[in-house]
């Protein structure tokens, strides 16, 4: 499980789940500049924040998926 905000940055500029690597992003809610995210392939969820095509913040959104922990 990544935990750092630049790790997660790092995945979701990749278009990829920064748990399980799975390119399954599946788009949420949105508001401004963030955007809610879920992974289709384990289900972690992320709120994400963009500025021009760029990745700049990064949250996790409840606890991991079981067996991520």
């Amino acid at each position: 499980m990544m935990d750092t905000e630049a790790e997660l940055i790092y995945w979701f500029d990749r278009g990829q789940c920064p748990d399980c690597h799975g390119r399954h992003i599946v788009p949420g809610p949105r508001g401004g500049l963030s955007q809610n995210f879920a992974c289709g392939g384990c289900g972690a969820r992320f709120n994400v924040a963009k500025w021009q095509g760029r990745v700049f913040f990064v949250e996790r959104l409840g606890d991991p998926p079981p067996g991520l922990q």
